[in-house]
C-alpha cells in the first residue's frame, strides 16, 4: 500500500491527504472532519489511483495557496536538513505565510490566482503602508510557490508579477560625537554586563562594539557581513602604517 499522510491546515476544517503517485505528490481534500473517516477515505482514494494510473495529477479546486506553500516548505526542509539551505529558511517562510497570506491570498485556490489578484494583493499592502522590502519578500514567496505548482503540473500558466518602483531614500548618518557616545554606552552597559544581549543563545559583549567599529571603518552594511570571507581581507603595510 502506498504511504500517505493526512493533516489539517488552519484555512480549512477538513482533513487533507498527501501521497506520491507516479513520481509526483498528490494532495486532496478528504471533505471530512473525522480523523478515522479521513484514514478510510485516504485508503480508498489511493486504491483508486493504483487501479487507474492514468488519473489526472492535478489537485482538486480546493487546494489553496496556503496548501501549496506548505507542501513547498516540506520540500525545502529536505534542503535545510542536508545543509544546502539556510537553517532558518523555513521558519522565515512560514512566518511570512502566516502573517501576510493566511487570511488573504492564501485562501484562494491556486488555479484562480492571476495578475489581477496579485496586483490587488500588492495594492492592499501599499495601502497598509508595508515597506518595499516586505512587499518584495512577500512577492518572492508568492512567485516561488507558484513556480513550484507549475513544476508539479498543478497550474498551467505562471501569472506575471506586478512591477515595483523603488524610491531612492538617503540613509541617515551618524556624527563623530554620536559614534563616541554609542561606543561609551556599549562599554559601560554591554561589556560590564549591566545589560545582557543574546543572539542564538550566546551572550554578546565586546563583539558588538568591535562589530560596529568594523562597520564604521569599512562602510560595510550588517547584511553584507554574512558573505564576508578571509579572502576579502588584505593587510597592507606601507612601511609607516599598517591597515
Amino acid at each position: 500500500m502506498t504511504r500517505f499522510q493526512i493533516y489539517k491546515i488552519p484555512s480549512t476544517r477538513y482533513w487533507q491527504v498527501r501521497f506520491k503517485h507516479l513520481g509526483k505528490y498528490i494532495v486532496r481534500s478528504l471533505r471530512t472532519t473525522s480523523e478515522s473517516q479521513a484514514n478510510e477515505l485516504a485508503t480508498v482514494l489511493i486504491s483508486k489511483y493504483l487501479k487507474h494510473p492514468h488519473l489526472n495529477h492535478s489537485p482538486t479546486g480546493s487546494m489553496t495557496f496556503n496548501d501549496a506553500a506548505n507542501l513547498l516548505f516540506e520540500q525545502d526542509q529536505h534542503l535545510v536538513d542536508s545543509g544546502h539551505r539556510y537553517h532558518l529558511m523555513n521558519k522565515m517562510q512560514k512566518s511570512t505565510l502566516k502573517v501576510h497570506f493566511s487570511n488573504t491570498l492564501g485562501l484562494v485556490p491556486i488555479q484562480e490566482i492571476n495578475y489581477t489578484l496579485i496586483s490587488d494583493f500588492v495594492n492592499k499592502m501599499m495601502d497598509d503602508k508595508k515597506s518595499l522590502a516586505t512587499i518584495k519578500r512577500n512577492l518572492t514567496l508568492l512567485s516561488k510557490t507558484l513556480k513550484y505548482c507549475h513544476r508539479m503540473g498543478w497550474i498551467q500558466f505562471l501569472p506575471q508579477m506586478p512591477p515595483l518602483s523603488s524610491k531612492s531614500v538617503s540613509r541617515s548618518w551618524i556624527s563623530f560625537d554620536e559614534y563616541q557616545k554609542l561606543l561609551n554606552y556599549l562599554i559601560k552597559t554591554i561589556e560590564t554586563g549591566r545589560v545582557t544581549i543574546q543572539f542564538r543563545q550566546n551572550n554578546v559583549d565586546k563583539e558588538l562594539r568591535l562589530f560596529i567599529t568594523f562597520m564604521i571603518n569599512t562602510f560595510l552594511r550588517p547584511s553584507d557581513v554574512k558573505g564576508l570571507k578571509h579572502k576579502h581581507i588584505e593587510v597592507v603595510n606601507n612601511g609607516k602604517t599598517q591597515y
